[in-house]
């Protein structure tokens, strides 16, 4: 399998913290399409325009987050009703999904145009050329993580629902916003301890994920205990 073959640990979505009851809830992470149709969701759009064309599937990441995306996102004249975001870590499998198409770049560009399924689909995202937005050609550097796409902003959209079991773990900025959210979800009446939960500033921070990218420079990542001196 390509996925395992390249040394691909995850996938990574990132969604509006206050979607986390919603998918614990549901036990599932569910696609903008499956959500929008389902009159009782109260969730807020990951990506409200999708300009990729596939509100049926889930937007995905190899490795490392699209920290660009996320700081696209933060700046949308909406996202003061939902300033806290989560990272989603899941499995490497996903990628594997029947219908899951791959691309090089981000999928928005030409509405989808360059979205495309299959094994060659994701060997494209790891070319050592890949001609990126505005112009930008991204090249791999000798330190360049072999299991990382050639640009950032490469997509994997999934087919949804994917299943709770497929998170390996949810990352948010620090300890204090993993309990925030952990606290949360217990005033739901929500188990938060049905998943993993970890704490990563650096997921969330340009300098970083490129340093983990093109440096090979690893980003900390904290697994969430209720001890007070095991938090960041």
């Amino acid at each position: 399998m390509e996925v395992l073959a390249r040394g691909i640990r995850r996938l990574t979505h990132f969604t509006p913290a206050r979607n986390l009851p919603n998918i614990l809830r549901d036990m599932s992470i569910r696609s903008t399409q499956e959500m929008q149709a389902d009159k009782s969701a109260v969730y807020a759009a990951t990506d409200p325009a999708r300009y990729d064309g596939q509100p049926d599937k889930i937007c995905c990441s190899i490795e490392y987050p699209n920290i660009y995306y996320l700081r696209k996102a933060r700046e949308r004249p909406d996202a003061t009703n939902y300033p806290d975001w989560a990272c989603l870590l899941l499995a490497a499998k996903v990628a594997a999904k029947s219908g899951t198409l791959f691309c090089v770049r981000n999928a928005s560009v030409g509405r989808g145009a360059l979205l495309a399924a299959g094994v060659a689909s994701l060997r494209g995202c790891y070319a050592p050329k890949v001609s990126g937005s505005g112009g930008s050609l991204y090249t791999r550097g000798p330190s360049h993580l072999a299991s990382a796409p050639t640009d950032i902003q490469a997509e994997v959209l999934v087919p949804g629902p994917l299943p709770l079991s497929t998170v390996q773990a949810i990352a948010l900025p620090s300890a204090a916003l993993v309990a925030q959210e952990r606290g949360r979800l217990l005033q739901f009446g929500l188990n938060p301890d049905i998943v993993r939960w970890i704490a990563a500033p650096g997921l969330f921070q340009v300098d970083a994920i490129l340093s983990a990218i093109q440096g090979g420079v690893p980003i900390q990542e904290t697994p969430w205990t209720e001890e007070p001196e095991a938090q960041v």
